[in-house]
């Protein structure tokens, strides 16, 4: 019996690139040991032979964004096999700077924490989808500094407020009112 794909899962295994993306192939007949080979569209193969099984799985990694036309070949030992094909479409993360400059003059002892969220500000809090914090020791001086928050590539398109909040806590789910000792809101800092 001639080889037929009946199933193939194509998985993307993140969010924007670098990427993993993983290829997933199910067929029937044939005649073992199988080999399966990917073209993968941005100008690699993945392949793999020598396996008795009626399944397979190889993965990609795809380094840049775009619109990859993949096909998939199973053959077989006598060299019979089934080609498909379909497209992966990969977005680059977006990526979002926030620059903050303060100066302190505090000599309280204990690590500070410096957080940047995007998200939603709401009726008693935060509601947030992405976030990233810097440490600090030294509270005393003059800062200049950067954030750098990878936006989730599922987050609808919109506007959305940068909170920006100095804490003694380094998990931005803890933040509340017994632990800020600053904060700032730049409302419809984001739109994408």
């Amino acid at each position: 019996m001639a080889i037929i794909i009946t199933e193939v899962t194509v998985g993307v295994l993140g969010e924007g690139v670098p990427v993993d993306v993983n290829f997933y192939v199910e067929w029937v007949g044939g005649t073992p040991p199988f080999a399966m080979e990917v073209e993968t569209g941005d100008g690699d193969v993945e392949y793999a032979d020598g396996f008795s099984n009626r399944y397979k799985a190889l993965s990609h990694r795809y380094m840049e964004a775009g619109d990859f036309e993949w096909n998939i070949t199973i053959s077989d030992n006598y060299g019979t096999g089934d080609t498909t094909s379909g497209w992966v479409y990969l977005v680059e993360q977006l990526k979002y700077r926030n620059h903050i400059e303060w100066t302190s003059y505090s000599s309280v002892g204990g690590t500070w924490y410096l957080h940047t969220l995007y998200g939603d500000k709401v009726a008693g809090g935060f509601n947030y989808f992405a976030s990233n914090s810097i440490a600090y020791v030294n509270h005393s001086g003059n800062y200049n500094t950067n954030i750098d928050v990878i936006i989730p590539a599922a987050t609808p398109s919109g506007w959305y407020d940068a909170w920006t909040v100095i804490s003694t806590t380094n998990n931005p789910a803890n933040i509340n009112s017994s632990n800020i000792i600053a904060e700032r809101f730049d409302i419809n800092a984001i739109g994408f």
